[in-house]
Formats: structure tokens, C-alpha cells, sequence
């Protein structure tokens, strides 16, 4: 049986000798779709129901792609089928089936089900979670030294730069009297990594099994993204003045004139950020008008007056004096605006002053020189809000070169596991009846390859050329015989202060992926994470790579080709025994020739 399912039609494909092409994705870096070459069929009654389009000059828009069953044997797959061309009732198409990519692939991690908790205190709960590891709970609350606040007095001059600093019996908290406020700590959970997988799949559908799952060092592995899980209270004014809101009028009625006050503080200082409008009469030879504000006679801010200052942008800082009079303390706008009935700018055809509903939208932010903010801590869990700003394709796909996976679909169970184990002699299907004399083989050339970190400035990892196996600091010049396989995932460092080692934040940089192994409290109770060593570049190598990639450096490749029966075509594994070896296949081209006939090309690399 060979056929394609639409939704109201079978369309049998045994009498088109279509060739159907299959990539072991065990040697790509994604998920490998398998697919036809083009073929030619006729438009028959029954085909010209889902096609009839195609014969129809005034069409204007042709359906291209349809999303469609593919059928081989006793196997049923997803497709897409397409229209390549059409000439007369003869036409060109292909399919593709299989898996190319998940379909929320595209989905930034933001926008997984990540787990969301509302919780009354964190103190109390961080305290909870931290003994624990995954799967128990979702994520942790390890210690990350952090350099982002140490220059921002005196809001952080209490905060040891440490984010969930815990002194093995409580977590610091941040404390206020009187309005003077004492900032301690940031409180912020980290998702696992397997937690960001699990929900990732099961937001496509499936369920995560396999190897992962179990490797100890995986288990431990927190993504962690300095994301700010705090609120700042700081004095802010938000200001906006409307066009309706005039205080009088002048001319003949059409120029509306304001005047405005906005109440400041003594001795401190202010920062002016977001935008002002100016406004075109062009019934008076194309004048503008605007506004100004302005401290005690000083300009602070304006627009208006030339062409060049239709809307302005504001970042003003400045400071006010120490008189304690607060009538004194005052910012004044002023200015005029033409009438509400205008027209098109004249040099900007495009714009519309009156599309303009403001005079300013601004907010003026009082900045405290001696005293701190306040950072409120965020209580409830999301941890939608503290994972990269990358998407879930990306992140297993990156996770995937880490660890070099290997992944199988079974029903809406996916089965993700080490392609290390899979370098052996089991499952293996045996073709000795399939041989030809005289099979193409192809040997080892000088292949070599490059193990490394994506550069990321503060910290240099160690690099690793293979197969030499020589451990390199620094740039390296890459032949053309040799492939770099990047690792994106970066391993925090580990710094040392007052005797607590734990990882160290290496800045905001959104889209990168920051790792943490995190096993629980450690002997003195404290929460700090362990040491990265485990997923460096040498046990990145010699636990998860060398055997793959020796098995690539060394591998002898076949190619033949053979006839076999669709029963047993269906029972091949990726693993075959040929030529007195065993062998995997990387690629398998079949080529129906009769009803359950195949004409079957095969390439293979020999296993050691």
C-alpha cells in the first residue's frame, strides 16, 4: 500500500515509480524530513475535484501546499504535499514527511507553559525549595554573584552582589523604616533545563522520555537569565498635557495658549525623559508653535519654532536648588498651539499635525543622591519571566550539540537520548542477502574537527582539537579540513567571596544561555552551586562526543544498491550488518518498481 490521504480523496502513488529519500538526522544538526523526488501525473476526474483550480486561467490565487497523510505499508506519517508546475492536465509535484521542526519551534521560551505559583512569602518558601533537586521541584533558588548594581548608590549599598544570598539559616531580607529603605537581596528562581524541555514538548504535544532524563549531570543543569526580578519604586511624575487642555485663546480665536505647573522636590535631582509636539498652521505661512519648560527662567525643555522640531525626544537631567520654599521648586510650561482644524504638514506629506493629541508625554523622574530606592521583592513564581529571549527550537537545538543527542518520535511520545549509546552492534538488521560484489566505498579523508564555546567576552573556555586531542586557550585558526562544532550553552564561572564559592553572572546579554549546576545544599548548608567542571569542554568530550566522533574520523563508507519487498524494507533499523561489518545507514533512497517492489540505493558507515 502506497498512497497519499487528502481529505476527501486516496490518491494511490504505486504506478508513478516515486523515489522517496531518508536522512539519518543521527548526522545532522536538526531533524531531517524525508521526501520525494518530483513526479509527473495526469489530471484525472477524481484528481481534478482537489486540483480543478489549476485549469482555471481567472484563478487568481493556486493552493500550492495541502497538508495530507502519507502512507507506506503499514506506516502512516504527516505530509506535506506540493505543486512544483502544471502543463495541460499534466502535472509536477513532490512531498515531504516526517518531522522538519516541531510546530512551536518558533515559540520564544517566554511563551512555554513554564510554572507560574502565587506565593504569600519567599522568604519562607525559597527556604523550602532550596534542599530539593529536579524532578522534585521545577526550579531553585541557587547564589549568583552578580557586578550589575555595584555602582548604583545608594539603592544597592546594602546588597553584597549576591542574588538569593542565604546565610544558612534564612534568606536576607530587604527591610525599610521610615521611608529609608535597606536592600539586602533579590529573591529569583531558575528553571531547570529539563523543566524548559519537558514543557516545551508537551506544549507540541509530547511527552519527554529517554536518557536525558536520567544523566545525573543534566539533572542538575539551571538556566539562569539576569533578568531584573525586582521592582524599583522610584519617585516618578507622569505628566501629559492635551491640546484640549488650553487656558485661553488669542489671534482670532485659533491659537490656544497654555500655562502649567509641576510641583518639585528641594536639593535633588530630575530626569526628563519622553516626547513633546509642535504644530504647523500652514494658513500662516507655515509658523510653527510649541512650548517650552522651564525652572526658575532656565530652559529644560522644548519644541517648536523650526521645521526641524515637529516632536522632540527628552533626556534632560537637572538638579534643583535648596530652597526649602516649595512655591519656589516649580517647573512652568508655557506655549501656544494652533487650531485644532489643520492640515497636512507642508514638507511632510506623510504627516498630519493634527494627528498629534499632546502637547508632552513625559516622565520626570526624581533621582535620590543620598537615599535608596526601594527594590521590592517579587513574591510569586514565573518562570516565564527569567529565561532567555530565544526560541524553543533554538534552545534544543543548542542543547542538542551540547550534549550530542539523538531523538526518536514513537506515537506522541519523544524519545530523546545519547548518540553515544547508539555506537554499538544492537538492533541491528541484517543485509548479507542484499549484497552486491563490487559496492562503492569510500574512506577516511583528513577530517578534524574543533570542540568550543561561542566566544563570550569575560570569561575563555578551553578549546579542544580532534583528534588530536590537544587543549587550546584562544583563537584558532580553522583549516579547511576542519569543522568547528559550536556549544552555545554557556557554563557560568565560579568565583570565590568570603569563603562561598558559587557561579558568577556574566552580564545581560538576553539571547544567550547561561548554565548552573545546582545539586542542593551543599555541607555547609549554604545554597551555592557547584562546580562547572562537569560540563566544560573536557567532560563535554570524553563523556557525550569522543565515541561519535571517532566513529566519524574512522568510519569506512558503502554504498549499493538492491531490491527488496516492502515487508521488509519496513523492518529496516538504522543499524545493518554487511560486508562482514556492521554498519549505520546515513542515507536510504527507495524507488518503488513494482506493487510492493523497491529498487533500494543505500549509503552506510562501517561502527569500529
Amino acid at each position: 500500500m502506497h498512497k497519499i490521504i487528502f481529505d476527501t480523496f486516496e490518491f494511490d502513488l504505486t504506478p508513478y515509480n516515486i523515489s522517496t529519500v531518508e536522512d539519518n538526522h543521527w548526522f545532522l544538526d536538526e531533524f531531517s524530513t524525508k521526501y520525494s523526488f518530483p513526479f509527473n501525473f495526469k489530471l484525472t476526474e477524481e484528481l481534478l475535484v482537489i486540483f480543478g483550480d489549476l485549469l482555471d486561467d481567472n484563478t487568481k490565487f493556486i493552493k500550492k501546499l495541502y497538508n495530507v497523510t502519507y502512507v507506506l505499508g503499514n506506516k502512516m506519517e504527516s505530509c506535506v504535499f506540493e505543486i512544483e508546475s502544471q502543463i495541460g492536465l499534466e502535472v509536477t509535484s513532490t512531498f515531504r514527511f516526517g518531522y522538519d521542526d516541531f510546530p512551536n519551534f518558533d515559540k520564544k521560551l517566554s511563551e512555554l507553559p513554564l510554572e507560574e505559583s502565587t506565593i504569600a512569602d519567599v522568604y519562607i518558601h525559597a527556604k523550602t525549595i532550596i534542599p530539593q533537586t529536579w524532578p522534585a521541584v521545577n526550579y531553585n533558588y541557587p547564589q549568583i554573584y552578580t557586578d550589575e548594581h555595584e555602582d548604583d548608590l545608594p539603592t544597592w549599598a546594602d546588597f553584597n552582589n549576591i542574588i538569593n544570598n542565604y546565610n544558612g539559616t534564612d534568606f536576607y531580607e530587604n527591610t525599610s523604616d521610615n521611608d529609608v529603605f535597606v536592600n539586602n537581596n533579590i529573591i529569583q528562581p531558575m528553571p531547570y533545563l529539563l523543566h524548559i524541555l519537558k514543557q516545551g514538548f508537551l506544549d507540541a504535544g509530547y511527552t519527554l522520555q529517554g536518557e536525558i532524563l536520567q544523566d545525573e549531570i543534566i539533572k542538575q543543569l539551571l538556566v539562569f537569565f539576569d533578568a531584573d526580578y525586582f521592582k524599583r519604586i522610584v519617585s516618578v511624575i507622569d505628566y501629559q498635557l492635551l491640546r484640549e487642555n488650553y487656558d485661553s485663546t488669542s489671534g482670532n480665536g485659533d491659537i490656544y495658549e497654555y500655562e502649567d505647573t509641576i510641583q518639585l522636590e528641594p536639593d535633588s535631582t530630575y530626569v526628563i525623559t519622553g516626547f513633546g509636539y509642535a504644530y504647523q498652521d500652514l494658513d500662516q505661512n507655515g509658523a510653527l508653535t510649541g512650548s517650552t519648560i522651564k525652572y526658575k527662567g532656565k530652559n529644560i525643555a522644548s519644541v517648536g519654532n523650526n521645521y526641524s522640531t515637529i516632536w522632540r525626544s527628552f533626556d534632560s537631567t537637572f538638579t534643583t536648588d535648596s530652597n526649602p520654599d516649595l512655591s519656589t521648586q516649580i517647573l512652568i510650561v508655557t506655549g501656544q498651539s494652533v487650531s485644532f482644524d489643520l492640515h497636512p504638514l507642508g514638507y511632510r506629506s506623510d504627516v498630519y499635525a493634527h494627528s498629534f493629541l499632546n502637547i508632552y508625554d513625559i516622565k520626570i523622574t526624581r533621582q535620590a543622591e543620598t537615599e535608596a530606592d526601594e527594590i521590592e521583592i517579587i513574591h510569586d513564581v514565573d518562570l516565564k519571566k527569567v529565561v532567555p529571549n530565544i526560541t524553543f527550537g533554538e534552545f534544543f537545538y543548542s542543547i542538542k550539540t551540547m550534549f550530542n543527542l539523538e531523538s526518536n518520535i514513537q506515537g506522541k511520545t519523544i524519545y530523546i537520548n545519547f548518540l553515544k549509546n547508539s555506537i554499538n552492534n544492537s538492533n541491528i538488521t541484517d543485509l548479507s542477502n542484499y549484497l552486491v560484489k563490487k559496492p562503492k566505498r569510500t574512506f577516511p579523508d583528513d577530517e578534524s574537527y574543533l570542540l568550543a564555546f561561542s566566544d563570550i567576552e569575560g570569561v575563555t573556555y578551553e578549546k579542544l582539537l580532534i583528534p588530536e586531542e590537544n587543549f587550546v586557550n584562544g583563537d584558532v585558526e580553522l583549516e579547511d579540513s576542519r569543522t568547528e562544532i559550536e556549544i552555545k550553552p554557556i557554563p557560568l564561572p565560579i568565583k570565590i567571596v568570603n569563603g562561598i564559592q558559587t557561579a558568577y553572572s556574566l552580564g545581560k546579554q538576553d539571547s544567550k544561555i547561561y548554565l548552573a549546576l545546582y545539586n542542593g545544599l551543599n555541607e555547609d548548608s549554604i545554597n551555592a552551586t557547584n562546580d562547572s567542571t562537569p560540563i566544560l569542554i573536557p567532560n563535554l568530550y570524553f563523556s557525550y562526543h569522543k565515541t561519535w566522533l571517532h566513529f566519524l574520523l574512522n568510519a569506512i563508507g558503502y554504498t549499493w544498491v538492491f531490491k527488496m519487498y516492502l515487508e521488509e524494507l519496513q523492518e529496516l533499523n538504522k543499524k545493518v550488518f554487511a560486508y562482514g561489518r556492521h554498519q549505520v545507514i546515513e542515507t536510504i533512497d527507495k524507488t518503488q518498481i513494482g506493487e510492493d517492489l523497491f529498487e533500494v540505493e543505500i549509503e552506510t558507515k562501517t561502527l569500529p
